[in-house]
């Protein structure tokens, strides 16, 4: 039996070379001839959540649907003009060449008439076109640039930044107004007197550029952005610029009158004359009427930065800024200089141990002209009392904005002659204002002080006459 098992082993079934199975014997043993795996029609959620649409992962119950057409709603610079109105100023512009090019004074009637722009526009035109002041223009070159550049503008605020802007910055920078204020110069009737004092001419020019950046402008930005010159009134200042024949008549920036007291009274300050001030040089403005504190964190550019050679110096341009910013602290710009400079710690809270710093050297000055006592508790209720703020602890920068006493604020703090003018209720003051609305407080100040400084020399020149 043994041998006989050793002899006829049972023979194993015979099996494939390779240990998987052929793709053929796995379709015959898996999937049944002529018939498809099954669809899943409805997967069973998980307890506690609703079931899901039985759909199949197959089929696409829901084509795509066709986007509808939306007009376009947002135009940076503008809506666009209709092909009415675009082939309109083409028919204008050809009408003024039809005789030929024509040379800067010719030309200024298209910037009129055609682009509704002020003619001391002309220059930054000329030059974005390539050309020199002494060049023509015709109508291929100028149809080429206001085609590419100016054809879909509808409103003239966007046509002048587009003008006026440095391309490469997308702003418009100090030096972008520089042909305009030439052009102001050599041309605008209210100004010929100037033709005898060229020594003049660069003080003005800078004086206007740095009155439109103050005001149009923001503290921390060197340009002008398409937004500001759309919420200014720049335009409508330049505008009238071919209308009045008084430049004084413009008392945003173009003032001749505004420009002499500002110089003047940085004339008084710079005793050395190198146009260069310091704390010291500025202690004694207005009287002396602010207190040390305040003229030290000026000069070292606490309310806005400085451009002097050194710390705690500061250049005309600056001067410029600080003298708007103290004869009229009600306008936003001005409200966050004087708020910059006593916010000592930067935290957006002026809090009462940082204004008692200030009005320590106040009381000072007070005690100097007054044997009655101010005590800073007294100091404080009204403050309080002025703005109302949301804590008592201190005030923001919005809650003295929206008081409509900043000025008043401010005063009381660190400018004793302001603060008992107010006190006194000038009744001549009170006239004046009411006489005269529209003018801002610094309106009204270089008004009262060109006054002062013209009656000063006449008295001196008839002193000299009589000698």
């Amino acid at each position: 039996m043994l041998e006989e098992g050793i002899q006829n082993p049972k023979e194993p079934k015979e099996r494939s070379e390779s240990p998987l199975p052929t793709p053929a014997e796995l379709q015959k043993e898996t999937f049944p001839v002529k018939k498809a795996p099954p669809i899943i029609r409805h997967i069973r959620p998980p307890d506690g959540t609703p079931p899901r649409s039985p759909i199949s992962a197959l089929v696409n119950p829901c084509p795509r649907m066709r986007k509808p057409d939306v007009a376009r709603f947002y135009f940076p610079r503008g809506p666009p003009p209709t092909q009415i109105e675009i082939a309109k100023k083409r028919n204008q512009i050809a009408a003024f060449f039809k005789n030929g090019p024509l040379n800067r004074a010719q030309f200024r009637i298209i910037v009129t008439d055609v682009l509704d722009l002020s003619s001391y526009c002309t220059d930054n035109i000329w030059s974005k076109c390539g050309l020199m002041k002494n060049d023509t223009i015709s109508q291929d070159i100028f149809s080429q640039y206001y085609e590419q550049e100016l054809e879909d503008i509808t409103d003239p605020k966007v046509r002048l930044f587009c003008i006026l802007k440095n391309d490469t910055r997308n702003k418009i920078l100090r030096e972008n107004l520089q042909s305009i204020m030439m052009d102001l110069v050599e041309r605008h009737p209210g100004l010929r007197f100037l033709e005898q004092s060229p020594s003049f001419h660069s003080k003005y020019m800078e004086t206007v550029i740095e009155r439109v950046f103050y005001t149009v402008g923001n503290e921390f930005d060197d340009g002008l952005t398409l937004n500001m010159i759309r919420r200014s009134n720049f335009y409508d200042c330049l505008s009238l610029l071919d209308q009045e024949r008084d430049i004084n008549d413009i008392f945003d920036y173009f003032s001749y009158e505004h420009f002499y007291v500002i110089y003047c009274k940085f004339w008084e300050l710079d005793n050395d004359h190198d146009f260069i001030l310091n704390a010291e040089d500025l202690k004694p403005y207005a009287e002396s009427s602010l207190i040390d504190l305040v003229c030290e964190r000026v000069a070292h550019g606490y309310g806005e930065p400085c451009n002097g050679p050194k710390a705690g110096t500061m250049t005309y341009r600056d001067f410029i800024h600080f003298i708007i910013s103290e004869e009229d602290k009600q306008t936003p710009r001005s409200v966050r200089y004087w708020f910059r400079i006593l916010d000592a710690d930067a935290d957006g809270i002026l809090s009462f141990y940082e204004i008692e710093k200030f009005w320590l050297q106040q009381a000072e000055k007070i005690k100097q002209i007054s044997p009655e006592e101010f005590h800073f508790a007294n100091v404080q209720a009204q403050l309080l009392d002025m703005i109302r703020p949301r804590l008592e602890g201190g005030f923001t920068l919005e809650e003295i904005k929206q008081s409509g006493v900043a000025n008043l604020f401010y005063n009381m703090i660190f400018n004793l002659n302001k603060f008992a003018i107010h006190e006194q209720r000038d009744p001549y003051r009170i006239e004046q204002m009411r006489a005269n609305p529209q003018m801002s407080d610094w309106d009204r100040f270089a008004q009262i002080e060109y006054i002062r400084y013209a009656a000063s020399e006449e008295e001196d020149l008839e002193d000299t006459t009589s000698m």
